[in-house]
Parts: structure tokens; C-alpha cells; sequence
């Protein structure tokens, strides 16, 4: 994979039952972040989608009637799905829930275009930043194998250079030895 095409390609998912929202959500997030971005009509149809493919941004609207949107929240530590939940309003307690479920922010509506675009822009940009330390963090696992091999080879080499000077020596030293004993002959 290229070192773009690493970066790019995000993909998004935007659960809702009225795309007129959702379809200004989804070409501004395609125009201005590079999201490749996909729709759902409820949470069946999300959970279809995340069933076969990755997500790195959810967009979900709590008001869906098939289902509860936190359903579709990243569950494990692994996966870096960054969600966003929207909704008429709020409580406390639905807050506390949204937090607890991984949210990384509630947004009501009517939806201020401008605040969740400048956050799911923070959010691009902390994932593709993630993926660039994890590209140089494999970089480097791979140039450390190589040097750890190709120090093991050098040694190996050093041993049998050592190895041979040592032998060469010794007969070097038996053939002075030799020749002072001819000589003091």
C-alpha cells in the first residue's frame, strides 16, 4: 500500500433515517477530509455494513426507530472507530451512556454543520496520524530485524576472521619458534 494511499481512504459510515442532513454530512466530509463515505438507513443496515467492512468514523443518529445507535460503537480497544452520535436532545443519563460507549462527541440537532465538521476533522487527522506512527512503528520492526540479522552475519564473519588470525599466528609462532631453534643450532 502507498504511503498516501495508507493515509487516505478513511472510511465513514453515517447511520440515519433522513439523509437530507446526512447527505451535506457526507459530501463535505468526502470534499474537505478525503472520507470515503457510506449511508445507512438504520441500525440493521449499519450493522450489515460493519459486519463485512472497517470503519474508521461513525456518524449515528440516536433517534433511529429498528434499534439503539450506541449498538454500533467500537466494543474493543482495537478497533479505532471514532463515533459520533446526533440526536434531537439529550439526558444526562443518555450522555453518560454515550461516553461510556466510546462517543467522541454528542452533537443535537438542529445540527450545526460547522462544530461537527471541525471535530470529525480533529478526528481524521488523530486516526491518520495514528496510522502514520503505526506504518513507522512497522518500519522500524522490520529495519530492526534486518540489523539484528545482518549484526548476527557480521559476527559469524568477525568469528571466522578471529578464528583464521588466531590459526595464523600460532603457525606463525611455531615457525619462529622453528627458526630460533635452527638458528641456535
Amino acid at each position: 500500500m502507498s504511503e498516501r494511499g495508507d493515509e487516505r481512504g478513511l472510511r465513514c459510515l453515517i447511520v440515519a433515517a433522513d439523509f437530507s442532513d446526512a447527505a451535506r454530512v457526507a459530501e463535505r466530509a468526502s470534499e474537505e477530509y478525503d472520507l470515503r463515505v457510506v449511508m445507512a438507513p438504520s441500525v440493521t443496515a449499519a450493522q450489515r455494513l460493519l459486519g463485512g467492512a472497517q470503519f474508521e468514523v461513525i456518524l449515528a443518529d440516536s433517534d433511529l426507530s429498528d434499534g439503539d445507535a450506541l449498538s454500533l460503537a467500537p466494543v474493543d480497544a482495537e478497533t479505532q472507530a471514532e463515533f459520533f452520535l446526533i440526536g434531537r436532545s439529550f439526558s444526562k443519563a443518555q450522555l453518560i451512556d454515550a461516553l461510556r460507549a466510546g462517543v467522541r462527541d454528542v452533537f443535537e440537532t438542529p445540527l450545526e454543520l460547522d462544530a461537527l465538521m471541525d471535530r470529525l476533522g480533529e478526528s481524521v487527522e488523530r486516526l491518520r496520524q495514528q496510522r502514520r506512527t503505526a506504518r513507522r512503528a512497522r518500519r522500524l520492526r522490520r529495519l530492526s530485524s534486518r540489523i539484528i540479522r545482518d549484526r548476527r552475519e557480521v559476527r559469524k564473519r568477525v568469528d571466522l576472521v578471529c578464528r583464521d588470525l588466531a590459526g595464523a599466528y600460532r603457525q606463525l609462532a611455531e615457525k619462529v619458534v622453528t627458526l630460533e631453534r635452527v638458528r641456535g643450532e
